[in-house]
C-alpha cells in the first residue's frame, strides 16, 4: 500500500463511483424483462492497472536488495491502493475501455453503461471494480475485457 497520506490533496474528485441500488434494481428489471442474462465479474487487482497521475517516489526498501535497488529513490507508476487518486484513475482507464469497446454511459446513472445489439441493448452496472453485465453474450464481454489487459475473477452467474 502507498503512503498516499504524504502526497497533497487533490483538486479533482479522487473517487471511482459506483452505480446506486436504484440504477442496478433497473438494470436487473430490463434484463428479466428482456429474457437477457445475468453475468457479474470482478476487476482483480483493478488499480494496478492504472497510471498515477501525479509523481509518487519512495526509497526502496530491505525488499528490494536483490534487485540492487535497496535505499535507491523508486518512482511509483502504477495507481496503488493507498495513493489517494488512485480510485479516479482507474475509473478513467475503465471509461477508456468501455468506450473502446462501444458502450456510452448512461446520461441518468453514468455507472450504467450501454451498447445497442440491434434490436436490444446490453448493459454494464459497475461499482468501483464489481461488474454486472446484461445481456446475450456475456461470457464474451468479459473475454473483451481480457483482451484490453484486464485480469478478471468471479465471473459468473450472481448468487445472490
Amino acid at each position: 500500500m502507498a503512503g498516499g497520506h504524504k502526497t497533497d490533496p487533490p483538486i479533482d474528485s479522487t473517487y471511482a463511483s459506483v452505480v446506486s441500488l436504484c440504477g442496478l434494481r433497473m438494470v436487473i428489471f430490463l434484463g428479466e424483462l428482456n429474457g437477457k442474462s445475468q453475468t457479474s465479474g470482478d476487476i482483480g487487482n483493478a488499480y494496478l492497472t492504472a497510471r498515477t497521475a501525479e509523481k509518487v517516489c519512495c526509497i526502496g526498501g530491505e525488499i528490494f536488495k536483490c534487485f540492487g535497488l535497496e535505499s535507491h529513490m523508486l518512482l511509483i507508476l502504477a495507481a496503488l491502493y493507498g495513493l489517494k487518486t488512485s480510485g479516479a484513475r482507474f475509473h478513467d482507464l475503465f471509461a477508456e475501455v468501455m468506450t473502446g469497446l462501444g458502450f456510452k454511459p448512461c446520461k441518468a446513472e453514468p455507472d450504467i453503461w450501454m451498447r445497442s445489439q440491434g434490436d436490444s441493448w446490453e448493459y454494464v452496472a459497475t461499482w468501483v471494480d464489481d461488474l454486472l453485465h446484461v445481456g446475450d453474450n456475456g461470457a464474451q464481454f468479459y473475454k473483451d475485457l481480457e483482451n484490453w489487459g484486464f485480469k478478471l475473477k468471479g465471473v459468473g452467474t450472481p448468487k445472490f
